[in-house]
């Protein structure tokens, strides 16, 4: 149901003006007849009293209706929808361990407020202590062996390209005698051939000739060798090196899980705020939170709206409620988000269950507490006030208003009668609505009023003074 904050209308009384004829009495009666003649003027006094009466109170001898108000100053007036919920943090943190060992030491209890970084508890981690002493040993010495496999890889490779630079590598060497011994034998040949022809020097100088170009692929082959070697021993420094990173990065990963469950044998407060919940016991291993804290400096508060008030809502509409938890003080907030699917509806075990479909589905809005929090506390219920709609207009009963044709109506009381008047509704609830189109002052009639006769007299609701309607 819509609320709103319209001022209360001036009511005032009407009642018909007393119109009695006068019964007149003879008084000229004989003696004997004068008891009979008190009796008679009895009776028309009675006759009297009692339609007089009768008047005053109207039919039935009911006391009058309010059947008029007065027009008030134009004000600001609100249209709210009611709602309730329950204060939460805005931030909330269920502290979990990520040590697999009994909880050793609980620092904190329920409501206690605790610091950023505040140690809450701690979990013993003997045995996880021993595992990474012994697996960081076990780490070093696979370091220090592949660290050994990379120096003896480099220094192989270092001495072998020392080697080829100073012309001193053996299979190099050698080819590189046996093409120089061919070269310096062919020319010698040569020579000889240029001073004269000797056949058996010219079968001498082709057979060089083939030694020759046989140590020269032979020297070629030895170069190939040289440097498939020398490739061979990169590589093998490349492996080595490789491997020491691959043995590195396994401890690492090892160590990292180890040192990660004995650092987190201490659970600290990932904010400030209040403990909310301590969910762990000493001794045993804890199956979920072990604390809970709660950032008490902002709220926000859960609640569900109809859906067919739903269209009246809008993210950032002023809220104001209250909370038994304060009495006697008012809030602020704003509607934060509205959940796009309704509220699922409990089952009967009180889990929740499917999206509702019978009846009127409800929607869930969060609500952000923008002002002053003192005095809330987390868990407490608000009575909420959701802002719908503001206005400045006057505040009008809605049964004064004649809705049944195209153009909203109120009857206006003149001195002169009565005038049926246009107005424009700027806002209505349930009860009231606010309008423009009459002014502070005039005088409005209720319905069951109407039609006034000449002589009605108009009272105010504390019998002061009247005025007369012609």
């Amino acid at each position: 149901m819509l609320g709103s904050t319209f001022g209360a209308p001036r009511p005032c009384h009407r009642a018909k003006k007393g119109s009695v004829s006068p019964i007149m009495v003879d008084t000229r009666i004989p003696r004997r007849g004068r008891l009979y003649g008190y009796a008679v003027a009895a009776l028309a006094a009675l006759l009297i009293g009692a339609m007089a009466l009768s008047g005053a109170l109207g039919p039935g001898g009911e006391e009058p209706e309010e059947s008029t108000f007065i027009a008030g100053e134009p004000e600001e007036i609100t249209s709210t929808l009611p709602a309730s919920g329950a204060i939460k943090a805005a931030t909330a943190t269920d502290v979990t361990a990520s040590a697999s060992g009994p909880v050793a030491e609980l620092a904190v209890k329920v409501g206690d407020h605790v610091k950023r970084d505040q140690v809450l508890a701690r979990i013993d981690v003997s045995d996880k202590e021993a595992e990474l002493n012994n697996a960081q040993k076990a780490a070093d010495r696979e370091a220090a062996s592949a660290a050994r496999a990379v120096a003896d890889a480099e220094a192989q490779l270092a001495q072998f390209q020392d080697l080829a630079n100073r012309g001193l590598d053996p299979e190099l060497r050698s080819a590189d005698q046996a093409w120089r011994q061919a070269a310096n034998e062919l020319a010698w040949t040569e020579q000889q051939l240029q001073a004269g022809y000797d056949p058996e020097l010219d079968q001498q100088a082709a057979a060089q000739r083939q030694a020759l170009a046989d140590a020269d692929a032979a020297l070629a082959a030895a170069r190939v060798s040289a440097n498939q070697r020398q490739a061979e021993l990169a590589r093998a420094v490349t492996d080595a090196r490789g491997a020491a990173a691959d043995q590195a990065a396994n401890a690492e990963q090892t160590l990292g899980g180890l040192r990660k469950e004995v650092d987190g044998a201490t659970l600290r407060a990932p904010h400030d705020g209040v403990v909310t919940a301590v969910g762990g016991q000493v001794g045993q291993a804890p199956t979920g939170a072990v604390v809970s804290v709660a950032d008490d400096s902002t709220f926000q508060i859960d609640t569900e709206v109809k859906e067919n008030y739903l269209e009246q809502l809008s993210v950032g509409d002023e809220v104001e409620f209250t909370s038994p938890s304060a009495r006697g003080a008012t809030f602020t907030g704003t509607i934060k988000s509205i959940a796009p699917v309704a509220a699922a509806a409990p089952t009967e075990d009180g889990q929740p269950g499917p999206a509702q479909g019978a009846g009127r589905a409800s929607f869930p809005v969060t609500v952000e507490v923008t002002g002053s929090t003192e005095g809330l506390h987390i868990g407490s219920t608000a009575r909420l006030s959701i802002v719908t709609q503001r206005a400045t207009a006057i505040a009008v009963p809605l049964e004064a208003i004649d809705e049944s044709g195209d153009t909203p109506t109120v009857t206006v009381v003149h001195e002169g009668g009565y005038e049926e008047r246009a107005v424009t509704i700027e806002i209505k609830d349930e009860l009231n609505a606010g309008v423009s189109g009459i002014e502070p002052g005039e005088e409005i009639l209720l319905p069951g009023a109407a039609g006034g006769a000449e002589g009605d007299i108009v009272y105010n609701e504390d019998g002061s003074g009247g005025s007369v309607t012609l």
